[in-house]
């Protein structure tokens, strides 16, 4: 009986150590890899949380990028004067007056004939020498005043001519750029 008990023991002993020589590392390996398993599921959850992020910054910008672009043709990054000369062209056509004259200034002078500081708004003076009746130029003044790009009327002179039914304006304006660089 003794020999049972002896052999009971040794099983029992024997079990123990292999228990604590095999059983117990992958216990605590199961332990670790739960731990990162949490570890990589919070991970997870934080990159979930950052693609809606962006996604919602995305469709924000898609949402203000129409008006992004109509700011740009309010006031360009460049001076564009052939666009220019075509816009005032049209507007000057489509309200039935005839164009004598148009000069741009220097690029870049303020309104004071200082150089604008590099990275602000710059000016760009025009000046319109046309011919048409009064009505015709209140319409261009409202269709200067409606284009899309920005406008401001400085001055503007008029003078009537001898026989002939039309009158003479002359309109100084100022329109603006911002240099991207």
């Amino acid at each position: 009986m003794q020999k049972s008990s002896l052999i009971s023991l040794f099983i029992f002993v024997l079990g123990f150590f292999v228990a604590f020589i095999f059983v117990l590392p992958s216990w605590n390996k199961a332990g670790v890899l739960s731990d990162e398993k949490t570890l990589k599921e919070k991970q997870l959850t934080d990159l979930h949380s950052v693609v809606v992020n962006i996604d919602e910054l995305s469709a924000k910008y898609e949402k203000s990028k129409a008006d992004l672009d109509k700011l740009s043709l309010a006031i360009p990054s460049e001076p564009q004067l052939p666009e220019l000369l075509i816009q005032f062209e049209d507007i000057i056509k489509s309200n039935g007056m005839i164009i004598n004259n148009v000069e741009f200034a220097d690029e870049g002078t303020s309104t004071r004939g200082e150089t604008s500081i590099k990275g602000s708004v710059r000016i760009i003076r025009v000046k319109l020498a046309t011919e048409g009746s009064y009505s015709n130029f209140k319409n261009l003044l409202n269709g200067i005043e409606h284009n899309i790009r920005l406008m401001d009327v400085t001055s503007m002179g008029f003078s009537r001519g001898g026989a002939d039914a039309n009158i003479k304006f002359d309109v100084v304006l100022d329109t603006y750029y911002l240099p991207s660089n």
